[in-house]
């Protein structure tokens, strides 16, 4: 058998296969993260659950069912975003620490940045024009 025929029948079996994201690739670096754990600890459930999700992983690069498995890798992307966003936030929240007070609106949860050493003053959020006083 000759590498083009090979090379065609590869290509023939993934045409309309959704292949790998960022969902499949997370779940992968997690089994393998978790099958170390395993054998480094001699815990054989970790191991197994690692092969689990490699099963899982092959499942959703084999799928024909696109729309499902993108949506669930927008899910999975969403989410990501979000915490990486947070992180981002309390990151310049610590480096600014020294020169701003930040405090969370009671009203809408949002934070509001406040100059350290003004002495106690009125705020008005932004957001949800909630009226309250806070020392700084």
């Amino acid at each position: 058998m000759s590498i083009v025929k090979i090379r065609d029948s590869f290509k023939a079996f993934f045409s309309g296969r959704h292949g790998v994201d960022n969902l499949s690739r997370a779940m992968l670096w997690a089994s393998v993260i978790l099958y170390f754990l395993g054998v480094f600890t001699g815990a054989a459930l970790l191991a197994q659950l690692s092969m689990v999700l490699i099963l899982l992983v092959l499942f959703r690069a084999l799928s024909r069912n696109t729309a499902q498995r993108a949506s669930e890798n927008q899910k999975y992307l969403d989410k990501v975003n979000g915490l990486r966003t947070k992180i981002s936030q309390a990151r310049v929240r610590y480096s600014n620490r020294k020169q701003f007070k930040y405090v969370r609106c009671p009203g809408c949860r949002a934070w509001i940045r406040l100059p350290r050493g003004a002495g106690a003053m009125s705020v008005t959020c932004r957001s949800c024009g909630y009226e309250f006083q806070q020392k700084t």
